[in-house]
């Protein structure tokens, strides 16, 4: 594993190499969100430009994942740019190819990303991992209701 800091959309936009594993966890401040500062500026990084940068430099199997503050509209913000994002990519099911995690205490959002279909042992590995953390799987789960209602897995 490299660890590169740096802006990363620039850094991935310069680079030719795949990358298994894409990681934008916790990225961007609050501090000038807590004063009302820069409240309508858009962060570039999670624009559905800058996630099909990171999708187009995945690796076969790779994973994008990028973790923000919880704030309910902000996970359901970034799902959608990431689904935007997929469907731009080619992607004809973009909610097959993601899971959106609500991590411990709802401090935390994460959405990943997958190169191809999500499998249900990415799902089984991933409710582990949640639960080894802390978390734990959400109330809402549509696994069933995904056919239904084309939504990502929530877990």
């Amino acid at each position: 594993m490299t660890r590169v800091v740096g802006e990363g959309r620039s850094y991935v936009a310069h680079s030719d190499e795949p990358y298994d594993i894409v990681s934008l966890t916790m990225v961007d401040a609050w501090i000038g969100a807590g004063a009302g500062a820069f409240m309508f500026v858009e962060n570039n990084l999670y624009t559905v430009e800058g996630v099909r940068a990171y999708l187009s430099h995945l690796s076969p199997g790779g994973v994008v994942t990028i973790t923000r503050y919880y704030p309910h509209h902000e996970t359901l913000r970034l799902a959608s740019v990431v689904r935007r994002a997929l469907l731009e990519e080619g992607v004809a099911r973009p909610e097959e190819q993601m899971i959106v995690v609500r991590g411990e205490h709802r401090i935390t959002g994460t959405v990943l990303a997958f190169r191809g279909p999500v499998t249900p042992e990415t799902v089984r590995s991933a409710t582990a991992a949640l639960a080894r953390i802390g978390g734990q799987r959400s109330e809402s789960d549509p696994l069933p209701a995904r056919q239904r209602y084309r939504t990502p897995t929530w877990i």
